[in-house]
């Protein structure tokens, strides 16, 4: 997995896939993952204006992504 990889091997994976429009976590320890408690990629973690965190798992298209923003964003 590119976020738990190295990080010479997650700039690779992110060159060969085109991922370069967002900014990405070199997790090699897995710390980030635990902190959030994500179990698998892709994974989300929104964050409210309450501090309140909630975890979408799985990959969202820009639709989906967009409406769960702007839900946050609405609240």
């Amino acid at each position: 997995m590119a976020g738990q990889d190295e990080l010479p091997e997650m700039l690779e994976f992110v060159d060969e896939f085109d991922l370069n429009d967002f900014d990405h976590v070199a997790d090699p320890t897995g710390r980030v993952w635990q902190m959030f408690k994500i179990r698998s990629q892709p994974s989300y973690v929104f964050i409210n204006d309450s501090g309140e965190i909630v975890h979408e798992s799985g990959s969202l298209d820009t639709d989906a992504l967009a409406e769960r923003i702007q839900a946050i964003i609405d609240t």
